[in-house]
């Protein structure tokens, strides 16, 4: 049995040339103030986009604080630092406003949205606040108790480097303290 051998068979790579013709160009029949009329155009519908947006990022900015106001105030971890009353009024806002914004409020411009959010921010940032210091609270009485214990721990120190601190000095440190847990 012979091989046979293998042959390649190589083709011609066909070019294909033609001719522009520049001349029929739409663009070089557009006049100079044609085209500053559309840019003008462009710009218009730009701002026409952005204003849409900010008008919806303010409408979805209401209607998330409505929800996470209703979450946090009248079921969750605020409760407990707004008074009964206070609740019932938040809990009326929210209401009235989420059927305001689902109604005729649907299609308002952005300063509506603004103006509404911030009137709910009035009424519910005092329960912020107080959850907010409660929290920071417990932080900075554990921050100032290590500070005492630094304090205590200090005094009992004997470094050479604290010699030069009397015993007075010390035991005034040390009622200071003790007076201060």
């Amino acid at each position: 049995m012979q091989e046979e051998p293998q042959y390649e068979i190589k083709q011609k790579k066909k070019q294909r040339t033609t001719t522009l013709n520049p001349k029929g160009s739409h663009l070089h029949h557009i006049s100079k103030k044609e085209i500053d009329d559309y840019y003008g155009l462009e710009a218009e519908m730009n701002n026409n986009d952005r204003a849409i947006q900010e008008t919806q990022f303010r409408k979805n900015e209401l209607e998330s604080y409505i929800y996470n106001n209703r979450h946090q105030i009248i079921n969750g971890p605020y409760r407990e630092f707004t008074d009964p009353a206070t609740i019932s009024k938040i809990e009326a806002a929210l209401n009235e406003e989420q059927t305001w914004l689902y109604g005729e409020g649907a299609e308002q411009n952005k300063s509506v949205y603004t103006e509404r959010t911030a009137k709910l921010r009035e009424l519910c940032e005092p329960s912020h606040a107080r959850f907010q210091e409660d929290e920071n609270f417990s932080y900075s009485v554990e921050y100032f108790q290590k500070i005492i214990q630094d304090f205590l721990t200090w005094t009992q120190n004997t470094d050479p480097q604290y010699q030069h601190i009397g015993a007075d000095l010390r035991e005034k440190i040390v009622q200071s303290c003790k007076e201060n847990q």
